[in-house]
């Protein structure tokens, strides 16, 4: 046999590629440009703004909760991370269905926090009555379901929770918090690759069921009078490249030790947010920046402007 006949048996010939792309056009991962055509029309007008809002609306200017994502919240902790998230879940329930898998919180404070939120600027920070909490929980019994867990789960049951939630119950969006609460991740050095997997099974989760899920994470110790970065989340590098999102929750701390400062005029600062969220990435959406927000210490709320 010579060269040439050892060549022909070897090779792939163009005819047999596009006979193989014909009789398998779906499995074929080669494809060229127009056949994606539709999708790009997709991502520009449809997409892009199909996200729900998280009932700020100063944040909407740069972003929106889009399915098939997975966004992490972070931030130093006692800054209202997990406060402003349940502000958002509340918000997210006027027309969607949410879990909240709240693994550092018990399920009546959860809910607690949420009857105030509920009160809004009706609220004094008495405790709302027997019979609004009643209304509340009952008004809310297929929008907002508990994770009836606290201290550690597996990310198996993490898995099954997130199935559960999407084709059971609905649900279009889940909190998870946090991530050193799941007890076969870990943390440190050793669990880097557990972390990898872990936060890579969200995302793809997210995406194959069409859910949004916030995602808490911790960050290092840090100095409190600057904002961190993503930069600082606790644990391995890829949480933060395998997630879609990054928002960043500060309170601000500078602003704080002002109003502790007799010399300052409480109302020199009135217009100084309370609270900042920085959006440090997004995948899908062309947008980082910054929006400040003030807090009402009744409510528990954070509003555009000062209240």
């Amino acid at each position: 046999m010579n060269v040439g006949d050892m060549m022909e048996k070897l090779t792939i010939g163009s005819d047999e590629i596009r006979a193989h792309k014909n009789q398998y056009e779906d499995d074929f991962k080669i494809k060229n440009t127009t056949s994606f055509t539709e999708q790009v029309i997709d991502y520009f007008y449809t997409e892009q703004n199909s996200g729900k809002s998280l009932g700020l609306p100063k944040l909407d200017e740069g972003f929106l909760a889009r399915p098939s994502e997975l966004t992490l919240v972070t931030g130093i902790s006692g800054h209202g991370k997990t406060q402003i998230l349940m502000q958002w879940v509340h918000s997210l329930s006027q027309n969607s269905k949410a879990l909240i898998m709240s693994l550092e919180m018990r399920p009546e404070i959860t809910l607690a926090r949420l009857c105030k939120i509920a009160l809004g600027k009706n609220s004094t920070g008495a405790p709302p009555t027997e019979e609004f909490i009643r209304k509340y929980c009952k008004s809310k019994e297929e929008k907002i379901y508990i994770y009836d867990q606290t201290g550690v789960t597996n990310s198996d049951d993490v898995y099954a929770a997130c199935y559960y939630a999407k084709n059971i119950l609905g649900c279009d969006f889940i909190v998870l918090d946090s991530l050193t609460k799941i007890d076969d991740v870990g943390e440190g050095q050793d669990a880097y690759d557990k972390q990898k997997h872990f936060v890579n099974s969200l995302a793809s989760i997210c995406r194959d069921i069409g859910i949004h899920m916030f995602l808490v994470c911790h960050l290092r110790k840090t100095e409190e009078d600057k904002p961190p970065t993503a930069q600082d989340i606790y644990g391995s590098s890829n949480i933060r490249n395998l997630c879609d999102n990054i928002l960043l929750v500060y309170r601000n701390i500078p602003k704080q030790r002002k109003l502790a400062d007799p010399k300052i005029d409480d109302e020199d600062l009135k217009g100084v947010p309370d609270t900042i969220v920085y959006i440090q990435k997004q995948r899908n959406f062309p947008y980082e920046g910054s929006f400040g927000f003030y807090f009402n210490k009744n409510s528990l709320t954070f509003h555009g402007s000062p209240v």
